[in-house]
């Protein structure tokens, strides 16, 4: 069973959500990061029930200990990671969670920083840093030659370094926000990469702040890529031995650190607020002190329905889980074939979590297919009807004071991905069809 393709356009455009209710009818919504998809049996199953009797009360302790145990059973049984059950507190989505630890390390004080590394999901530039000081640490260029490179959007450890470096003298703080995997890129960090990164944030006192949120999509691409069957998952002695996600605190490295993730994303079900706050466990206990002694994280936050939702998700649909991402999977094979149709000069990397396509279409603003003063996503929102998220959105910002940021480096004349897009490809092929055809019409 393919979840992507079991409603119509017209069945989807009924719906209410943010995706299908921002432009106008006529506009095909590739944009938000909502999933078109049927949600899993066993949890429409089970939240039927749940309404019907009227268990919509307020979250309970012992709700919260069985959505932590079934999120640790699902880190165990996909990617062999044992999370201390007693270094986990709740809040409500990961952007808050984020924010949350964030303002508890660097005690809302100017002088301290937040670094980022571009492009990346919008609420780290103008959420996480605002206040703050604003370092980007640019994840290393997609070209090489001028030539698409194989391995692109890596962590650029020689900028991070200077980065972390000049962000903690004279006894100031910093927090590295990272993107695990990345978000618009794909990008799945290895643990060699998380390594390095875990020995310069010990070597200079950074504060790691992981966003996972999209690891179950990762672990799942790759379970079905090894040819494992649904009984190896289960089987102790595999575990973690077919997943490509790497959770940042199962390094053993991973001294001044935090995790922030959530099953909405994975199962689409962001409407329904819960998400999990974990510190490392490492024996030095700097991130279980933040977490517990803040005051930051004193009372449950997550809403009582995302929690059994959730709960429900990561104890019961694996299965699911692993249709869904064999489904995104040919999704963007499907994706590459028509764009080689109908915009072959487009670039972009291939992907390896998420269920996004990053495509620059900078060579048909060259040509003047796309002109100058008006970007891919707003011509092909005009023209094409087609909505995709604008690549400047996951820059750093050319205005700074729009969102009260500091910025330290050099001053910034143009984002260099103001040409690209990002498009959501978890929808039925027929719509990424329909989308990538009207685009191309007009180039």
């Amino acid at each position: 069973m393919n979840p992507l393709e079991q409603y119509s356009l017209e069945e989807l455009r009924l719906r209410t959500s943010e995706k299908w209710t921002n432009y106008s009818p006529d506009v095909l919504p590739l944009w938000v990061a909502e999933m078109d998809i049927k949600l899993p049996e066993e949890l429409v199953g089970s939240i039927t029930q749940i309404i019907k009797r009227g268990d919509l009360g307020y979250l309970s302790k012992v709700g919260f200990e069985r959505y932590v145990n079934a999120f640790c059973s699902f880190a165990d049984r996909h990617w062999g990671w044992k999370p201390d059950t007693k270094m986990i507190v709740d809040v409500p989505d990961v952007v808050r969670g984020c924010t949350q630890v964030i303002n508890a390390y660097l005690e809302h004080n100017p002088d301290n920083s937040v670094i980022v590394s571009t492009p990346i999901y919008p609420p780290f530039i103008n959420g996480y840093a605002k206040g703050y000081k604003y370092i980007d640490a640019p994840l290393t260029p997609l070209y090489f030659d001028g030539k698409l490179s194989d391995n692109p959007f890596r962590l650029d450890f020689e900028a991070l370094e200077v980065a972390f470096k000049n962000s903690t003298t004279n006894s100031k703080k910093a927090v590295y926000a990272l993107c695990n995997p990345s978000n618009p890129t794909g990008t799945v960090h290895t643990p060699d990469e998380l390594r390095q990164l875990a020995n310069l944030s010990s070597k200079y006192g950074v504060l790691v702040v992981s966003d996972e949120i999209h690891g179950p999509l990762v672990t799942a691409r790759n379970f079905e890529l090894e040819n494992h069957v649904l009984s190896e998952c289960s089987n102790p002695a595999n575990h973690g031995k077919h997943s490509a996600f790497t959770p940042y605190l199962s390094l053993q490295e991973a001294d001044l650190a935090i995790t922030v993730c959530s099953a909405s994303k994975a199962f689409s079900i962001p409407g329904v607020k819960a998400a999990l706050v974990i510190a490392s466990s490492h024996p030095s206990n700097k991130a279980r002190d933040l977490l517990f002694n803040s005051g930051h994280f004193s009372k449950a936050n997550s809403e009582h329905l995302g929690v059994l939702a959730q709960t429900i998700c990561l104890n019961q649909c694996d299965e699911w889980l692993y249709h869904l991402v064999q489904a995104i999977r040919n999704n963007i094979s499907y994706f590459e074939s028509l764009s080689k149709q109908y915009f072959p000069l487009a670039k972009y990397a291939c992907l390896g979590g998420t269920y996004f396509a990053w495509v620059d279409f900078g060579e048909y603003v060259k040509n003047g297919s796309i002109p100058e003063d008006i970007s891919p996503a707003k011509y092909f929102l005009d023209n094409a009807k087609v909505a995709f998220n604008p690549g400047n959105s996951f820059a750093t910002p050319i205005d700074l004071t729009f969102s009260g940021l500091q910025k330290v480096g050099a001053k910034i004349s143009a984002s260099p991905y103001d040409n690209f897009v990002r498009i959501n490809l978890a929808t039925s092929q027929e719509i990424i069809r329909m989308a990538l055809e009207s685009v191309g019409s007009i180039l």
